[in-house]
């Protein structure tokens, strides 16, 4: 089960959530926001918000192509999403990203803000020296990558979620078209 990151939504949920944070957002707990975000799409309606690859890292889970971005580095596949990263994100300040241009927000549907905004508020409940200890224990996807990554297959995000396999072949099947129009597309 692939994902394909749609660097306009990656672009528009990371401003909305720093936009939430009251401009400047610590980059950990924007990484564990968005990855919850997303595992929540994928669970409740059968894709992310971001299309972004999730991987287990040692402090768990991260949105891989907005992490990428975030150092400053090209996406594989995707030679437009830094350029289009920088003119609206920040470049990293200490450990806090701030918009510089507040992109379309357009690209996010209203029930992908609400699952944002769900995100946000558990996340910022949990104080951030426990924050990647919650990760391990609440996404039972994640392993440990032993100082590396591990990519996280959205399928098996699907099977801690109890769903069925017939309804993960199908959220595959539907994945997999939408791959290959937005490939079609150029998107």
């Amino acid at each position: 089960m692939k994902l394909h990151l749609d660097i306009d939504k990656a672009i528009a949920a990371t401003a909305y959530l720093i936009q939430k944070a009251g401009g400047r957002y610590d980059v950990f707990v924007l990484m564990k926001t968005l990855s919850l975000a997303d595992r929540d799409a994928l669970i409740s309606h059968g894709r992310t918000i971001t299309g972004d690859k999730l991987v287990s890292m040692d402090k768990g889970p991260v949105v891989s192509g907005i992490y990428d971005m975030i150092k400053g580095k090209e996406v594989r596949g995707h030679p437009d999403a830094l350029p289009k990263w920088k003119k609206h994100i920040s470049e990293r300040q200490s450990h806090l990203l701030a918009l510089k241009d507040s992109p379309e927000l357009g690209f996010l549907s209203v029930r992908e803000m609400e699952i944002l905004d769900k995100a946000f508020q558990t996340i910022s409940q949990i104080p951030p020296y426990w924050l990647a200890e919650w990760t391990h224990r609440n996404f039972p996807e994640w392993k440990d990558p032993k100082g590396s990554s591990l990519e996280i297959n959205p399928a098996e995000i699907l099977k801690t979620a109890k769903k069925s396999v017939e309804e993960i072949k199908e959220i595959d099947e539907e994945l997999s078209s939408l791959n290959m129009m937005k490939s079609f597309l150029g998107c």
